[in-house]
């Protein structure tokens, strides 16, 4: 088997050593990690919290209701 010399160390010292000297090399994996985290905190906003509203309106218009059947 022919080991190329482009291959990441197999212990995490080496690993963490190669990391510190050329921080550019993983800069742009690093930015579309992030990018992908900020899109899918954006979806979830948008997604769940227009049903949040919609359950505090009902609960609020049914407290209304409830209220003045009391009354």
């Amino acid at each position: 088997m022919v080991r190329h010399n482009n291959q990441l160390p197999d212990n995490l010292p080496q690993l963490q050593n190669l990391i510190k000297r050329d921080p550019e090399s993983y800069k742009e994996e690093v930015n579309l990690i992030y990018l992908c985290v900020l899109f899918f905190c954006i979806r979830y906003i948008l997604v769940y919290i227009p049903y949040y509203i919609i359950i505090l309106l009902y609960s609020y218009i049914l407290y209304i209701l409830l209220y003045s059947y009391i009354l």
